[in-house]
């Protein structure tokens, strides 16, 4: 698997707090436990208003729920995308493009299959990404004669939301809607680890396994082949039929009957053979897909919008946090670039990870919660007591 370089910090933050205390000395552990109470409060009251927003949308809800039962406000499910999209932007995920999602339906898919989806029924769907790895696979090559080892470009985390028409837009019989595999007017949410981009459309709820041009030609070839005797033993069933309706002057060959039936059998065997190949090929196809997403899924639903709540968190947390400590490390005024730099050779010497640290995303959360102070490009570290006073007062009024 080749090295990647991440945008987020794939590193949980007590190894983080503990590798800085062991850099910038033990007595910045109040300032970092000050800024990860900060972040949880923040971000607990951001979930709150995610989960009112889908609650309108959400099909596991009770249907005995009155947030369920009433009616979506005008403009509440553009309201929702918005925020989930500024928490998950905040946890370092971007949004992945249309030209992106368009190549993932057309290119080969890494799993034997090949899928469709019908979005006609989607009123809106998004796809967010973080995190892209190089991963390898092996894969069969001249029909399963050999192998080889292949790059496979994979997303690390990929959400993926999905908002369905409703009974109304859809414009079907109540007899059709009520075969729908999920709830007019309601909206999806999952999350899932380590897709590659060729196969993004296998994470859609409603795609179909179907056959592949060349798995076609495994079945079509040999049964083009394996016809031509079957047909050459249709000549005596289609004599025997001839004789049945007396065609041949009244007289009935039972040798002929015989072996015109015979061939009919033969002809009914091998086409439900053929049938039954392609049958089973379904199935596995469906087994794949299955096992593959199974494994693969994190969350659905609320769970989706815990999960990357607690992810923004984590990754709001660990930028101030590192900011924060090496701008108090430099002893002095620094410039951004600097710090961007230590913190960057930090992360690869202690963790062996690359990471494009978020330099500008750090200094902008230090300057406003006001740990640092600034002089045109250069900026210093307020002293630790400073530090942990100024927290003080922002979880005060989190907590007020």
């Amino acid at each position: 698997m080749a090295k990647a370089r991440f945008q987020h910090i794939p590193i949980p933050s007590w190894e983080i707090v503990e590798a800085v205390l062991d850099e910038v000395g033990s007595e910045y552990a109040e300032v970092a436990r000050l800024l990860t109470v900060l972040y949880q409060l923040e971000l607990h009251d951001q979930l709150e208003l995610l989960e009112r927003a889908y609650a309108p949308f959400n099909p596991d809800l009770d249907q005995r729920s009155s947030s369920r039962a009433r009616q979506p406000e005008p403009d509440s499910a553009r309201e929702f995308v918005e925020r989930l999209g500024a928490v998950l932007e905040r946890g370092n995920y971007e949004r992945v493009t249309e030209a992106d999602i368009a190549h993932a339906f057309a290119a080969r898919s890494l799993f034997p299959i090949r899928v469709v989806v019908d979005t006609s029924v989607y009123a809106e769907f998004l796809i967010y990404a973080r995190g892209e790895t190089r991963r390898t696979a092996t894969v069969p090559r001249l029909y399963g004669l050999a192998r080889r080892t292949i790059p496979v470009p994979t997303f690390d985390r990929v959400c993926i939301y999905i908002h369905f028409k409703t009974a109304a837009e859809l414009q079907l019989p109540a007899s059709e809607l009520a075969k729908l595999p999920f709830t007019p007017g309601t909206s999806v949410l999952k999350l899932f680890r380590n897709i590659p981009k060729a196969d993004l459309e296998m994470l859609f709820p409603n795609c179909r396994p179907t056959m592949r041009p060349t798995d076609k030609l495994l079945i079509g070839i040999p049964a083009l082949l394996g016809g031509v005797p079957v047909l050459l033993k249709l000549a005596p069933a289609a004599l025997a039929l001839a004789i049945l309706f007396g065609l041949t002057g009244g007289q009935v060959d039972t040798k002929a009957l015989i072996t015109g039936l015979g061939g009919l059998a033969v002809l009914g065997s091998y086409l439900f053979r053929q049938w039954d190949k392609f049958k089973n090929r379904r199935i596995l196809f469906g087994k794949v897909l299955t096992e593959n997403l199974y494994f693969r899924n994190l969350d659905t639903n609320d769970g989706v919008l815990t999960r990357v709540v607690d992810e923004a968190d984590d990754q709001e947390c660990k930028e101030a946090l590192l900011g924060y400590a090496f701008a108090l490390a430099a002893d002095g005024w620094v410039t951004a670039a600097e710090l961007d730099q230590r913190v960057e050779s930090f992360l690869t010497d202690r963790f062996g990870v690359s990471v494009d640290f978020e330099i500008g995303d750090s200094l902008a959360k230090i300057e406003e919660l006001g740990l640092v102070e600034r002089d045109g490009e250069r900026l210093q570290a307020r002293p630790l007591d400073q530090a942990a006073a100024r927290l003080r007062e922002r979880i005060a009024e989190f907590a007020g």
